[in-house]
């Protein structure tokens, strides 16, 4: 899901850097720099939330492992099963955390490239305005 965002944003930004106006000013910035600038901002906020999803899995494996030797010494089964279930969906929260920072890199990756190539075109339309017409 995460990855057909990134497709999408990078199509737009494509599609408005291609029909961006060619008198476009210099000092402002181009609709790919404005779409790369707001993909680095939603990478860094996905990487914000999975780093907050991975210390709550660490918690919760901590807190599964503690029902597991407690219901262990307990000789209760049904605890222990319900500490090792947790341990369980706590990897695999982490594992979800992994794929989303995972994402989050792609995304700010591919935003960078998106201001690059925004100022690359704008480099190259000061350059056109500045050679003489014939």
């Amino acid at each position: 899901m995460v990855r057909s965002m990134i497709r999408t944003f990078l199509a737009l930004a494509v599609t408005a850097m291609l029909q961006a106006p060619l008198t476009a000013g210099a000092a402002e910035p181009t609709i790919a720099e404005k779409e790369g600038a707001h993909l680095i901002e939603l990478g860094n906020s996905e990487a914000k939330a999975a780093e907050s999803d991975k210390a709550h899995a660490e918690d919760m494996k901590k807190q599964g492992h503690s029902i597991e030797q407690t219901g262990d010494k307990a000789d209760d089964r049904v605890k222990e099963e319900s500490g090792r279930a947790m341990q369980r969906k706590a990897d695999a929260l982490k594992k979800a955390a992994d794929a989303r920072m995972e994402a989050a890199k792609e995304m700010r990756e591919a935003g960078q490239e998106l201001t690059k190539d925004g100022a690359k075109y704008k480099s190259a339309d000061e350059l056109a305005k500045s050679l003489p017409e014939k």
